[in-house]
């Protein structure tokens, strides 16, 4: 994936000319330092602030990103490489004498400025598009698990999830999760469930932000074909650290439900939600989350889980979930809950 951003790139710019020089070590060991510790804008100002001062400009530091820093490529899409006029350019064939450099062009100057540039490259757009979906810019876990009973008991029972997790620009960090359930016994569907959540979350001072989400969910069993909710609000996290990570989510929001029988409904409510991270051992997480909507035929919503390591990024997950509709569908128990044991991987 990097090296074909790195070509896209190029496509996009042109190729680096073999006359620059690198760039000194000092300057290489500032670009890797950013990198490993920077947010991408001030990444950006840092190697704007090299190659100002650095003799190979901005050509030396765009090579070198690439070669350091390939993750940061597509904050650097909007350079693009022209050649020096006739005038500027040294023969060649005189010994002593160095090609003029290559010049770097932004995108956002005029395209007189630009030596003929057209001004927008659809090479460095989609090379900017590849490093979004770049697999080292996401972490996550994805589980499954499976049961199969025969003979006395006939019953078939297996989930799966995927959890992703991405830091966005600006201070946003970026949650979502899908997961399906399936149990069949006896020859009739017991649990289908799938579930869809995604959620923005950004802070904005000391323990304080704020979030904005959505959750889809298909439940046959319950009473209603489809709903959906999707609410923003207020952020708080009490704790955060290596051990213990508490969340806390308070705001309003909307929901669309649509029952096996009658009219879709569509109400206001109020989401308050916890989500607790704790390592309870070295190899050992226990995890708790509780959402809450408040409002026309309120609900709760309780998952717990814990998570033991097996061997690198691979674990064993014991999941329990509890969810309680407090004015269910006519013909539908009021509390529904399921346990769950999962392979899980981590990455």
């Amino acid at each position: 994936m990097r090296d074909l951003i790195a070509l896209l790139l190029a496509a996009a710019g042109g190729f680096y000319s073999p006359v620059f020089a690198d760039l000194s070590d000092d300057y290489r060991v500032l670009i890797q330092a950013a990198d490993e510790t920077q947010s991408d804008p001030d990444f950006r100002k840092t190697v704007e602030l090299i190659a100002a001062i650095a003799e190979g400009g901005e050509a030396d530091v765009l090579a070198a990103v690439s070669e350091l820093a390939p993750r940061r490529q597509s904050l650097l899409a909007d350079w693009t490489i022209t050649e020096a006029p006739a005038s500027d350019r040294a023969a060649p064939a005189e010994p002593g004498l160095a090609a003029a450099p290559v010049r770097l062009a932004r995108a956002d100057q005029p395209a007189d400025d630009r030596n003929g540039s057209e001004g927008w490259s659809p090479v460095a757009k989609l090379a900017e598009a590849m490093a979004w979906v770049e697999p080292e810019e996401w972490s996550g876990r994805s589980r499954f698990g499976v049961t199969i009973d025969t003979g006395n008991t006939e019953q078939t029972d297996y989930n799966f999830a995927l959890e992703l997790d991405r830091t966005l620009e600006g201070g946003w960090g970026l949650d979502s999760k899908v997961a399906y359930h399936f149990t069949e016994s006896a020859g009739a569907v017991t649990r289908d469930n799938w579930l869809v959540e995604l959620r923005g979350e950004r802070n904005v001072i000391d323990a304080w932000g704020y979030y904005i989400g959505g959750t889809y969910e298909q439940d046959r069993l319950s009473g209603y074909q489809h709903a959906a909710f999707a609410t923003a609000g207020a952020l708080h996290q009490p704790f955060d650290s290596d051990r213990v990570a508490w969340d806390l989510r308070a705001g309003p929001g909307m929901r669309y439900r649509l029952p096996d029988t009658g009219d879709a409904e569509t109400d206001w409510i109020f989401e308050m939600g916890s989500t607790l991270n704790l390592a309870l051992t070295e190899t050992t997480d226990f995890a708790a989350e509780t959402t809450m909507l408040a409002g026309p035929a309120s609900r709760a919503d309780q998952r717990f889980a814990l998570t033991t390591a097996i061997a690198e990024d691979w674990g064993m997950e014991l999941a329990y979930r509890i969810k309680h509709e407090f004015e269910p569908q006519p013909g539908t128990q009021p509390t529904d809950s399921n346990l769950n044991v999962s392979i899980v991987r981590d990455f």
